[in-house]
């Protein structure tokens, strides 16, 4: 008995070749597949991964051949989108975004280096051919292969449906940021993977652009909605990201061992209390807390010893008073406050803005 499908490597140019010659050729739109509902954002996304030689998901082609005429005929069964996104950039009919691509963006194929045509045409492409004659047969693969792929998250649905400036933006700097959040344990690689890390830097970013809100899901995604069409504010969100994630690191690097700040809702209260006294949050302005001169964008640096200290001093604080139950510690009552806000994610405005006037006044203190 003759396997159902085999595993073949294929170059775009090969899909080029089978299109050009005809409907018999190469089918994407047969009778069992989706309609077309990709944006131009959303396959210049994936023309861009393709420039850049990233890996995307394979596709299923049913493969028949007429013994007859000896005509093969193919049927795209699942990549439709791809395989039209890539057959259409081609030819010409939607240019890269420079969003996606900051060297090519703004050119069509035709505009691009021969190198990189050369590249594009010989890239190679997963390919599952599937030799099934009987269409109820090819129905239920169908079927199957989309019902079968785990349960999107809020963040996965959130990148298949987001492809503009603010979704590239944050993805990108979670590539660069990566390496950070897996040496100091703030993200596991199993969370990293079903992207938990891109939709927590989607908060920290909120937070330069916005302030302080109460976060939800609905929120995060008005946020990708908000910035889709254009992020102009971009290059200074990343120059205060870049800055701010350095004086955490130095801080890491100086402590060594933090029992409590690189934990998530942790971190995003020290993020939180950095571009505070670095920049500038309206709502905690409102809300009264104090800038130290010590902290500013001009001093920091130079005191990294000093707020590493602080830091220790002040988790050293919250482990005797929440696992010691050390009700003689001082604050104690606080502590414990401090510590329930962070126990779960709290969402609630309120309750991030007194996590974040806690650990400020407790630097007034000191």
């Amino acid at each position: 008995m003759n396997s159902i499908k085999s595993a073949r490597v294929f170059q775009i140019n090969d899909l080029l070749q089978w299109s050009n010659s005809g409907e018999n050729g190469l089918k994407v739109s047969p009778k069992y597949q989706r309609n077309q509902v990709w944006n131009e954002k959303a396959k210049s996304y994936l023309m861009d991964s393709i420039v850049k030689g990233f890996p995307i998901p394979p596709i299923f082609i049913r493969q028949t051949i007429d013994p007859q005429t000896k005509q093969t005929y193919r049927e795209v069964i699942d990549g439709q989108q791809r395989v039209r996104a890539i057959l259409e950039f081609v030819n010409d009919e939607f240019r890269l975004h420079k969003s996606h691509n900051a060297e090519f963006g703004g050119n069509f194929y035709s505009q691009l280096p021969d190198e990189i045509k050369e590249q594009i045409l010989e890239y190679e492409i997963f390919v599952e051919i599937i030799n099934e004659k009987d269409d109820a047969k090819i129905y239920d693969m169908f079927a199957r292969l989309n019902s079968n792929n785990m349960t999107l998250n809020r963040q996965e649905i959130r990148n298949a449906k987001y492809w503009g400036e603010f979704k590239v933006f944050a993805y990108n700097y979670s590539v660069s940021v990566r390496d950070f959040f897996l040496q100091y344990n703030v993200f596991k690689e199993k969370q990293i993977a079903r992207m938990a890390d891109v939709e927590f830097l989607s908060t920290l970013i909120a937070v330069l652009t916005d302030g302080i809100n109460e976060e939800t899901q609905k929120y995060i995604d008005s946020i990708y909605k908000k910035y889709d069409q254009s992020f102009p504010e971009a290059d200074k969100i990343e120059s205060k990201l870049n800055f701010i994630f350095d004086i955490i690191q130095q801080i890491f690097e100086y402590g060594n061992n933090y029992m409590y700040f690189n934990h998530r809702i942790y971190f995003f209260t020290l993020f939180c209390f950095i571009d505070y006294q670095c920049f500038d949050i309206p709502q905690l302005a409102k809300a009264g807390l104090k800038k130290y001169s010590r902290y500013s964008y001009s001093n920091i640096k130079s005191n990294i010893k000093m707020l590493s200290e602080i830091l220790s001093s002040f988790e050293n604080l919250i482990y005797r008073s929440v696992e010691q139950n050390d009700e003689s510690t001082e604050l104690y009552s606080k502590f414990i406050r401090f510590y329930e806000l962070h126990r779960t994610r709290t969402t609630s405005k309120a309750e991030r803005i007194e996590r974040i006037k806690f650990l400020n006044q407790f630097f007034e203190e000191m």
